[in-house]
Parts: C-alpha cells; sequence; structure tokens
C-alpha cells in the first residue's frame, strides 16, 4: 500500500478520563488504525463504545492519554495547541449531531463563521456561503435563521459550513440523529459524492442506513477495537 494514501494512523491510541482516581473513565484503549484518503469510514458501536471520543482525537479536539495519532506523517499529539487549531481550521470540517448553528444567525453567515479569523471581507464571506447553499439546495434559504428552517435544511446548513474552507477531511458525529428519513437519503447523496471528489469522511454512527455506503467499518465496544470490515460492496 501507498504509505501517501494513509490519512490517519493511530499506534496504541488510548483516552482516559479522570485517569488514576476512582471515578476513571477508560474511553479508549490501545486502538490502532489507518484510514485511507478518498473513503468513507465509519466508526460503529453502542453507546459508551468510544466513537465520539475517537472522532475527537482524530479531529485534534482532544489529545490521547497515551498512544499517537498521525495525521500524514505528522504527529498530532505532540503538537502545540495553536498548530491543532490551524489544522481543525484548514484540513477538518465537522458535523455535529446536534448542528451547533448560532440561532440569531442567518444560513449564510453561520456557513461564512469559520471565515471570520482568515479575513474575508462580508462580501467574499456571503459569496462563498451563498455558492455552497445553493449546491446543496438552499439557495432560497441563505437568509433564514435556523428556527425558521427543519432539521434536514439545518443540518444542510451544517455541511456547508463544515465544507466553507475546502477541507481534505470530513468528519461527522451522528449525523442522522436529529433529521427525518427524506433528509438522511439527501445526507448519503451528499456523503457519497464528496466521496468521488477524493475527500475523505469519517462517521460516527450506529445507524445501519450509513453501512452500505463506507469502504471500511470499524466496530468498538466499551471502548476496546472489536474488528475492521472492509466493505467490498459499495453504492
Amino acid at each position: 500500500m501507498n504509505i501517501n494514501n494513509i490519512v490517519f494512523k493511530t499506534e496504541g491510541l488510548s483516552k482516559y478520563y479522570n485517569p488514576n482516581r476512582p471515578e476513571e473513565i477508560k474511553a479508549l484503549m490501545d486502538i490502532n488504525i489507518e484510514i485511507k484518503r478518498g473513503q468513507i469510514t465509519i466508526l460503529s458501536g453502542p453507546s459508551g463504545s468510544g466513537k465520539t471520543t475517537l472522532i475527537s482525537l482524530l479531529g485534534a479536539i482532544d489529545r490521547p492519554t497515551e498512544g499517537k495519532i498521525f495525521l500524514h506523517d505528522e504527529e498530532l499529539s505532540v503538537l502545540s495547541d495553536e498548530s491543532l487549531a490551524l489544522i481543525r481550521r484548514k484540513k477538518i470540517g465537522f458535523i455535529f449531531q446536534d448542528f451547533n448553528l448560532i440561532p440569531r444567525l442567518s444560513a449564510w453567515e453561520n456557513v461564512a463563521y469559520p471565515l471570520i479569523p482568515i479575513v474575508y471581507n462580508e462580501k467574499e464571506r456571503k459569496g462563498r456561503a451563498a455558492a455552497l447553499l445553493e449546491r446543496l439546495g438552499l439557495g432560497k434559504r441563505i437568509n433564514h435563521t435556523p428556527e425558521e428552517m427543519s432539521g434536514g435544511e439545518q443540518q444542510r446548513v451544517s455541511i456547508a459550513r463544515a465544507l466553507i474552507n475546502n477541507p481534505e477531511i470530513l468528519i461527522a458525529d451522528e449525523p442522522s440523529s436529529n433529521i427525518d428519513a427524506k433528509a438522511i437519503e439527501n445526507l448519503i447523496l451528499i456523503l457519497t459524492d464528496l466521496r468521488k471528489k477524493g475527500m475523505t469522511i469519517i462517521i460516527s454512527t450506529h445507524d445501519e442506513v450509513f453501512y452500505p455506503h463506507a469502504d471500511i467499518k470499524i466496530n468498538l465496544k466499551e471502548g476496546i477495537l472489536i474488528d475492521i470490515e472492509q466493505r467490498m460492496q459499495r453504492t
């Protein structure tokens, strides 16, 4: 295998909360995985299996207690907070379970929010955000606030926000939990289209609707890696 195709690699990755205390929680233990470029990877397991902890570590939001994480050939676990923030801003887009939209802002303002630290003016921010919202079928909703949109529309706004900086990696945490079946179908179409364009996508989910579309399924239980399924058939 060409090492250049490996986006993420973990070695002995472990995460403990309240370490060395009576209330210690071993959220992840000795996780060794590789995630390749241009694939959809599913992190699967019941509640408490460590899925969200793992995507927080891969997404450079949190740090491991033990072990290493590599993004390409760079070890994330030794970088400064400032360097991790720069990686999140430039390379990784996040779709959150509860959308995390700012209620008082319009759709385009929510989408464009990550551009503010990069010193785009308002016209540039609105133009980029409007183009993404149009692409996702929300061209007529750019001035609407989250409370004026359905769950599926809010989900698409959150996807547009995740894509606004042209990330190479998209990480989604339980993306189907707050939307209906039709919105889930639209979400799958969007994600599979992004994969065709070369994006690396990681989805933390217990929803089996995503499984046929994945290249790899990583199964977790109680913080332990159970197995890794290579998905030979996909759509």
